[in-house]
């Protein structure tokens, strides 16, 4: 499997079966035998909803279950949030864009 930052090829230790992502924009894909979940997620501007969600995972006998929490969040305070921040112009607009922040 490569590393998406080096793209060099590493080992992955054959006890994992699957990985928890915190930034990739896939919600599930499996490769080489290794289940990629995103752990984390938030609605962006074609969403008529204003939903971030949480991966729960709970341990059983035989396994796992994993339960999606959807969260309702206020989308004009992120947006107020973003505009206000002190992150650079080309991120505010980035990051706006993902939750429909006219500029």
């Amino acid at each position: 499997m490569k590393d998406y930052n080096t793209g060099k090829e590493k080992e992955i230790p054959k006890c994992i079966s699957a990985v928890f992502q915190g930034h990739i924009h896939f919600e599930k894909e499996s490769l080489n035998g290794i289940i990629t979940l995103r752990g984390a997620g938030i609605g962006n501007q074609n969403d008529n909803q204003a939903l971030a969600y949480c991966l729960v995972l709970t341990e059983k006998e035989d396994g796992y279950d994993i339960e999606k929490v959807l969260i309702p969040y206020d989308r004009n305070n992120l947006k107020y949030d973003i505009l206000e921040s002190s992150m650079n112009g080309h991120d505010k607009s980035k990051m706006g864009s993902w939750v429909g922040v006219k500029r």
